[in-house]
């Protein structure tokens, strides 16, 4: 089935200031850090996955962490999750808060060449962004469809051939059907809530249960760890993205500091490999499962109407 898609577009833009922005940055992670460290650092940060190995790409898909390297949906909203908790901590409001991270993702999204996909996500985040700002959390999934009904009237092929496109809308309307339901109910448990990790897995979750039964019907195969492995791996990755971030603007800017960065992003990294190792080992930690494409509506709908009576009744689980 995936065949029938169109294949991921390639970077627009590998040209001017941004990409040899970019490519001085990767650059610098490559020398600095070990492979297959570098590699994967420059996949989380810059969504540049040509150097991760064939094998370690298989294990990410068999453990459910390909979302974290991947240009989607759930890691645009990741970056503009962190980069809201940076506002705040800097002393911005709600309101401003949500306008920096919005600047500063789509200087993001330059930055990185804009891949389509990329772009995609990044409208599809900032609608949610926006949605905070205007105080319409509750009407946000209109914003969502109103973005997304304009860029399929600009190219109606996005709503049958672009996977890209088709997950970047679900993912971000998940978060917008979901978010609260797995925050609130996350925080019931003692060890995510000292962690603090509430907000990044309830944004996994929440985009991962509306882009689950697409990518089982596209590609076959389901991954069952994923919620042990995202759990693993949530508290890392705000630290993660910082170490590593810091170790390509200090390498390209301030060398001598960058070491200060290195030991942490190499340490960070290689729990991250471990994590990914050891879930993709696991007894049947993914399991291949087709059905017709005939059930897929039926499925949507189900889930939707999970949305509205999460929405009307405040259903908890914990």
């Amino acid at each position: 089935r995936a065949q029938n898609i169109a294949p991921i577009q390639p970077p627009t833009g590998e040209s001017g200031h941004f990409f040899a922005l970019r490519t001085k940055l990767e650059s610098s992670v490559i020398k600095r850090m070990p492979f297959p460290e570098n590699a994967f650092v420059n996949a989380l940060i810059f969504g540049n996955q040509k150097e991760i190995p064939f094998k370690w790409k298989t294990a990410l898909n068999t453990s459910g962490l390909r979302h974290i390297v991947s240009v989607s949906g759930s890691h645009i909203s990741i970056i503009a999750l962190l980069l809201t908790l940076l506002g705040s901590a800097l002393g911005f409001g709600r309101i401003k808060a949500n306008y920096f991270a919005i600047i500063l993702v789509w200087l993001f999204i330059f930055l990185i060449g804009l891949p389509a996909p990329a772009v995609r996500a990044g409208i599809m985040g900032s609608c949610l962004l926006l949605a905070g700002i205007l105080g319409r959390q509750n009407n946000s999934e209109r914003i969502i469809f109103l973005a997304a009904s304009l860029m399929v009237l600009f190219n109606p092929w996005l709503l049958r051939y672009d996977i890209g496109f088709q997950l970047s809308f679900l993912a971000v309307l998940g978060m917008a059907y979901f978010n609260s339901f797995f925050q609130r109910n996350l925080k019931k448990l003692k060890i995510i809530k000292k962690l603090r990790i509430d907000g990044l897995l309830a944004l996994t979750f929440s985009a991962q249960t509306l882009t689950f039964p697409l990518l089982l019907y596209y590609f076959g195969q389901v991954s069952l760890v994923s919620p042990l492995s995202n759990l693993l791996l949530a508290p890392i990755l705000p630290p993660l993205m910082v170490a590593g971030f810091s170790v390509a603007v200090l390498g390209a800017l301030l060398q001598p500091l960058a070491y200060l960065a290195l030991f942490p992003a190499w340490l960070l990294t290689k729990y991250f490999l471990l994590i990914t190792l050891v879930c993709s080992k696991l007894p049947f930690a993914s399991v291949g499962f087709t059905f017709h494409w005939f059930f897929l509506p039926f499925i949507y709908l189900l889930l939707f109407f999970l949305a509205f009576l999460i929405r009307k009744t405040q259903i908890k689980f914990i």
